[in-house]
């Protein structure tokens, strides 16, 4: 049998031996390594090294110093979708060998069986122990034999045929999805180069509108100081209105106050005379009264009663007209006193309004002359702003135009790096086809010796086998004859076979 002690790779001692399934559902895969001898096995059958089925760090695909990662991580994504390709495929051919492993021990069982029975009825049968017998038998299984290694060769052409149209597919498989990560490689790129352009036209922009946002500022810095002096002089005009409007509602309060004193001594003057008339009509109803009596009573009583009359009439009116008289010199002197005082505070205000005024003038002349000499110090400074941010949009064009250029120049190089990167993977993958097909071969042409190697001793071994049952036969059948003088047969099956033997073993070697 075949040895597979030289494909054992060097195993650390924390390492973890298992098969094709453990680097599968293991959790950390890189410390298993393959030590079963059917997954070398298939390892061999396919061409296969086990160290493509290891996992392998990021950092080992670095090839130099400062190179770019998404390269280094195009070449680890391409060796884990292969490696996992591979383990996949070995797994399920694994797992096929295995239930046809199990398939071959059951016939192998039954076939055992099958011998055992047909040998112990050619030792009971004499006919079936014979030498014509045993050559026929000899024959029909050698020509089996050939014929079922004819048909296992066959279905090894074409499961290897269907290996290699699926390798062919899964590698269109991958040529499709690299092209489809390269076009969005590239795209990527435009939109990076689309969203530079964007920023530095909203740099520009910005400066523009800060520039524009400053001269705004400062025009209307200008009209708020305008405004703020025309506000002042209307906020003091206006304080002059309210101040007269004030001086005009108390002179009205005045003549309203004084209109109601008089009303009320007209009200007192009209009651006064109603009370008269209400004692001269009782006066007259006294008269009448007394016409009775007797017209000297009424005569003494009415000239006595109209002197009192006349008296208290007199009294009345007199104290009247000295509350009056002092009543008009009391308003007189007030409205006088009223007037005098308001004519001096509309003097005084007038002075000081007007000083104010004057003061205001002049501010107002000397702020514009100062916002005059400002103007022209800003129209100064804006030109000058202008002028230096010309010279820095150009200076901005200019290094956009650099970055532009720059920007094509490292697309170009990147582009130039990735396609070389894509060529180098493409031919490490053609290279590994190449190497992996060279491997398979070598072992399909060892494994085909081996396999007629076994055949062969295997039909040797069963020729002996038979052969020396025949001799006993013989030898049986002399003993129960006779002893004889037993002779040498150089033509004898069991020289023929051991010469075959040797010609054989000489050819395989």
């Amino acid at each position: 049998s075949y040895s597979f002690c030289t494909l054992l790779p060097h195993i650390k001692m924390q390492d973890q031996r298992g098969n094709l399934e453990d680097l599968l559902v293991t959790e950390h895969p890189s410390h298993v390594r393959l030590t079963s001898p059917r997954s070398l096995m298939l390892c061999r059958r396919h061409g296969i090294l086990p160290e493509e089925l290891y996992p392998r760090s990021f950092q080992s695909f670095v090839e130099y110093r400062g190179e770019m990662q998404e390269m280094v991580q195009r070449r680890y994504d391409h060796f884990n979708t292969r490696r996992l390709e591979k383990l996949n495929f070995l797994v399920g051919d694994r797992r096929a060998l295995l239930e046809q492993e199990a398939l071959d021990g059951m016939q192998l069982q039954q076939q055992q069986q099958q011998q055992h029975m047909d040998a112990y009825a050619g030792v009971v049968s004499p006919s079936a122990g014979s030498p014509e017998r045993s050559t026929i038998l000899l024959k029909d299984t050698y020509e089996t034999e050939q014929e079922r290694i004819a048909a296992r060769m066959q279905k090894e052409a074409e499961r290897a045929q269907k290996v290699e149209l699926l390798a062919m597919q899964r590698a269109d498989e991958q040529e499709h999805k690299e092209m489809k990560l390269a076009w969005a490689e590239q795209r990527h790129q435009e939109t990076l180069r689309e969203v530079e352009g964007a920023r530095v036209r909203n740099i520009m922009e910005n400066a523009e509108k800060k520039v524009n946002r400053m001269m705004h500022v400062r025009g209307t810095q200008e009209a708020l100081a305008e405004l703020t002096e025309h506000k002042k002089l209307m906020i003091s005009s206006k304080e002059m209105q309210r101040q007269q409007a004030m001086e005009e509602k108390k002179r009205a309060a005045e003549e309203g106050r004084s209109r109601k004193r008089e009303a009320q001594e007209l009200r007192a003057a009209q009651i006064k005379q109603r009370k008269e008339e209400m004692e001269r009509a009782r006066v007259m109803h006294l008269e009448g009264r007394l016409q009775e009596k007797g017209e000297k009573a009424v005569d003494f009583e009415r000239v006595k009663l109209q002197q009192q009359v006349e008296r208290q009439h007199m009294a009345e009116n007199k104290q009247q007209a000295e509350a009056q008289a002092q009543g008009r010199m009391r308003v007189e002197d007030e409205r006088f006193m009223s007037h005098h005082a308001h004519k001096n505070m509309v003097d005084e205000q007038n002075r000081g309004v007007y000083a104010e005024l004057s003061g205001q003038r002049a501010q107002a002349e000397q702020l514009k002359a100062e916002a005059k000499q400002r103007r022209i110090e800003d129209a100064k400074l804006r030109a000058k702003e202008l002028e230096e941010t010309r010279k820095m949009q150009a200076m901005v064009k200019l290094q956009e135009k650099e970055h532009r250029q720059k920007a094509m120049q490292e697309q170009v190089r990147q582009q130039r790096l990735w396609e070389q990167n894509e060529k180098k993977i493409k031919m490490l993958d053609a290279k590994e086809a190449v190497e992996r097909q060279k491997r398979k071969e070598k072992y399909e042409n060892e494994l085909r010796q081996q396999q007629v190697q076994q055949k062969m001793d295997r039909i040797l071994s069963n020729e002996d086998a038979k052969w020396q049952a025949v001799q006993q036969q013989r030898m049986h059948l002399v003993s129960s004859r006779g002893p004889a003088t037993p002779r040498s047969n150089p033509s004898s099956p069991r020289a023929g076979a051991t010469r075959r033997r040797h010609s054989v073993g000489k050819s395989t070697r």
